[in-house]
């Protein structure tokens, strides 16, 4: 599992999801005498080299797969180790439109749509309310950028005024820059209805500064998408104004004993942002098992993708295909 600092709740959930596995609590998987492992691997959310690096000391250790990161930049740098080798890698959360049927990533497979369906949500949510003039404000990364570049189309066509077009930046620690500054230009603007992009991290800092520079009173509205709205349990109770839009979760038959078996662990709620990771487990094992019932045992070797023309992993491509059937 590849996972930025910061985030316990990856760890946590994979975890569930391996003892459930290995506890034979999931009736449609029975994996016989094998177990299910997991290992994990802190690499930098900015860094596509790190999870270059990192994916690069996973495959060392033998592995089947690889789980994460979090965002799409860093999806890409593990993928590059992926392709590589033959290891199949599972995007629980990236978006990037880059990444759709892109035959450079031929070992990646994504949980969500691309990020250009937030856009579209978005647009017509602002259209619902007829409001024709907005503030953009979002992380000066990959993530941040390419969700609203959608929107922006959009709102040329529908020749909606974007009152400000603010990019904050983020150093590798993950601490924001002068957001400060941000926000005054987009008070000064007049806009009071400001779309967010950003992971959740960083919206906590915003809102705070935000409430301070009083632009969540009476008459502001905040848009946010869904790496921040499927995290509600961690906002303040108190920000007015605030709305999230998130893709539907349709909860499975799984959901409720899942819920229930991470609260009574560590009593806390789950959300679905990280139910993607737990999901991300169930299709990988799904695909061992589907080996395995092909009488076609698993053997993950340990590889080195750090060395001059590496050798891929054989079982890789069938491995790949067995997860994404």
């Amino acid at each position: 599992i590849l996972m930025p600092i910061g985030y316990p709740k990856i760890k946590r959930i994979v975890e569930l999801a391996v003892d459930m596995i290995n506890g034979n609590e999931i009736a449609s998987i029975q994996l016989n005498s094998s177990k299910l492992a997991a290992s994990f691997h802190i690499a930098s959310l900015y860094s596509p080299y790190d999870n270059f690096h990192k994916a690069c000391h996973a495959m060392n250790d033998g592995i089947i797969a690889i789980i994460g990161p979090l965002v799409s930049s860093a999806t890409i740098g593990a993928q590059f180790a992926c392709s590589t080798l033959n290891i199949p890698q599972i995007a629980p959360i990236a978006s990037d439109p880059i990444l759709a049927n892109n035959p450079s990533y031929n070992y990646l497979l994504r949980m969500l749509p691309v990020s250009t369906v937030e856009s579209l949500a978005i647009a017509s949510f602002i259209e619902y309310y007829g409001w024709t003039k907005v503030a953009m404000l979002a992380s000066n990364t990959d993530f941040g950028i390419n969700v609203l570049s959608k929107f922006r189309e959009i709102a040329s066509k529908k020749s909606w005024r974007i009152l400000a077009s603010e990019l904050f930046n983020i150093d590798q620690a993950g601490n924001l820059k002068d957001v400060e500054t941000n926000l005054l230009r987009i008070k000064k603007s007049g806009a009071r209805i400001v779309i967010l992009n950003c992971l959740m991290p960083q919206a906590l800092v915003i809102f705070d500064h935000a409430r301070t520079m009083n632009m969540m009173d009476s008459g502001w509205g905040w848009i946010t998408v869904d790496a921040i709205a499927s995290e509600t349990s961690n906002l303040p109770s108190n920000l007015n104004g605030l709305i999230g839009l998130s893709y539907h979760s349709s909860y499975g038959q799984l959901y409720q004993n899942v819920a229930a078996r991470y609260f009574q662990r560590y009593n806390e709620t789950i959300e679905s942002l990280y139910l993607q990771y737990f999901d991300s487990v169930l299709a990988v094992t799904y695909g061992i098992q589907e080996m395995l019932r092909k009488r076609k045992q698993v053997n993950p070797v340990k590889l080195a993708c750090d060395q001059f023309n590496p050798v891929p992993w054989q079982q890789g491509h069938e491995i790949f295909q067995s997860i994404k059937e």
